[in-house]
């Protein structure tokens, strides 16, 4: 099979960066020019775009999979999207509240947390559960007082 059907199977899955999509051929054993003539030929198909793809990423994580803005960043950096573009889309998304995400997942989480009635207990699962989604300590302070302010 040659690079350009394998990347078209590929790209059937999800959309991808420039770089997952050379690693991919890499890793399957393509080489150089090969590579380069696919993701030329991807390239002006339209096929292969880091815009395009931020975008898709930002918002299939905003829908599926909440996670913080510093999260999303470090995620599209280690796939190979430039900086400048993930800044640009991150703008570009009105709906991206980091204090409404936070706020569904801490509620999201206590409800799942009912049984457990230490609050110890409680507040540390929650602070753990929302540092591995990239919120600084300070927004998740902040996000769980008020919930349990509020005796959510």
């Amino acid at each position: 099979m040659d690079a350009f059907k394998y990347a078209n199977i590929l790209l059937r899955y999800r959309p991808r960066s420039y770089k997952e999509l050379v690693q991919r051929l890499e890793k399957k054993g393509y080489r150089g020019e090969e590579i380069e003539n696919t993701m030329q030929k991807l390239g002006e198909s339209g096929l292969v775009d880091d815009r395009e793809f931020c975008k898709f990423w930002i918002n299939y994580r905003l829908n599926y999979n909440p996670r913080s803005r510093k999260f999303l960043e470090m995620e599209l950096k280690r796939k190979g999207v430039d900086e400048e573009i993930i800044s640009e889309v991150l703008s570009q998304i009105p709906d991206f509240k980091e204090r409404d995400i936070i706020s569904e997942l801490v509620e999201h989480r206590m409800r799942s947390l009912r049984g457990v009635k230490d609050p110890v207990v409680k507040r540390r699962r929650i602070y753990t559960y929302l540092a591995r989604r990239g919120f600084s300590y300070s927004q998740i302070r902040e996000a769980v007082s008020q919930a349990m302010r509020n005796g959510k």
